[in-house]
């Protein structure tokens, strides 16, 4: 099988990706997608040396229009950041999800792994998603 690896850079993707590449023992692609978030640096540095680690090539796209449909703090430096206490990192309020939601990010980026994909003969995207995104 051959495989795009959606990675953001966070925990979630970087083990989907590391699950995957240790049971399928093949990896194709990464993809990595800046959609004006404000950790883009971080996330860029971490996925480069993601996708060294596990020997794969990554493609970096933009989809500016995600950070034009909200206005909250994953991609609003004006906003403040959400500062949950121990106690709700194990499950996240509603209200610390609310004030970085970008509507529907997810659905887009799976679509643009997938038309990659596609594009590039690949069967499978590799994606990772905490419990609350997933919900």
């Amino acid at each position: 099988m051959s495989a795009l690896f959606l990675l953001s850079g966070g925990l979630d993707s970087t083990v989907a990706a590391t699950l995957y590449a240790r049971e399928a023992g093949s990896m194709s692609l990464g993809l990595f997608v800046d959609y004006g978030q404000r950790a883009l640096e971080p996330e860029r540095r971490a996925v480069r040396a993601i996708g060294e680690v596990l020997g794969v090539e990554v493609i970096e796209t933009q989809v500016q229009l995600l950070k034009e449909v909200t206005e909250t703090a994953l991609v609003n430096e004006r906003a403040p950041l959400p500062r949950p206490s121990k106690e709700d990192l194990d499950c996240r309020g509603e209200e610390t999800a609310d004030a970085v939601w970008v509507p529907n990010r997810n659905g887009i980026l799976v679509n643009l792994a997938a038309a990659l994909a596609e594009a590039r003969g690949l069967d499978t995207v590799v994606v990772g998603f905490n419990r609350e995104e997933g919900a």
